[in-house]
């Protein structure tokens, strides 16, 4: 049995939401290793769940975790001028899931991961010599969640309504984005 469109949408922006929740919150315990990985399926899903207006199951299949290409296919089916400022956060992001596998990315066990919530004043590009790096700034990506959701035509309100209160804190801590 397949399942019908508003249906599979609904599942990937709520399975975004619940990855967002839990993103935010490794983000605050400083679990970094996982926290850019569950960001990026938080994006990753947002974006699926709004391209499933336009895309079926099929061609959502091929974009794979793909986080640039979901990009591209987003801003081609949803064109919005907001969305160019937003290419930076995806090219910052989309390397998070290669820490899916850290063997394939720094055999030696070289890698420096960076997670702020705010971009920092006085480092703005810093780099270290210490293996490939991965930098996720946390403002970015809850910024470019709301714009997703806000295309997604899903109430916010609604998809948080049965959320705990534990669930809710870290949606709202410190989110500079008010969506919710």
């Amino acid at each position: 049995m397949q399942m019908d469109e508003q249906t599979a949408r609904h599942y990937y922006i709520t399975s975004g939401l619940h990855y967002h929740i839990a993103a935010r919150y490794s983000a605050f315990a400083g679990l970094v290793q996982v926290c850019g990985i569950l960001f990026h399926h938080t994006i990753e899903m947002y974006l699926k769940g709004c391209l499933r207006q336009r895309l079926n199951e099929g061609k959502l299949r091929e974009l794979g975790h793909n986080l640039s290409e979901c990009w591209k296919s987003f801003k081609k089916e949803m064109p919005d001028a907001r969305l160019n400022a937003f290419d930076e956060t995806i090219a910052a992001l989309d390397p998070h899931e290669d820490l899916r596998y850290p063997e394939w990315i720094a055999p030696a066990g070289a890698m420096t991961l960076i997670i702020n919530f705010s971009k920092p004043r006085n480092l703005p590009n810093a780099k270290f010599n210490r293996g490939r790096q991965f930098d996720l700034i946390v403002d970015d990506v809850d910024a470019l969640a709301k714009v997703i959701l806000e295309k997604s035509k899903f109430s916010s309100a609604v998809l948080t309504a049965a959320f705990n209160p534990t669930a809710r804190e870290f949606l709202e801590r410190d989110n500079k984005s008010t969506i919710w």
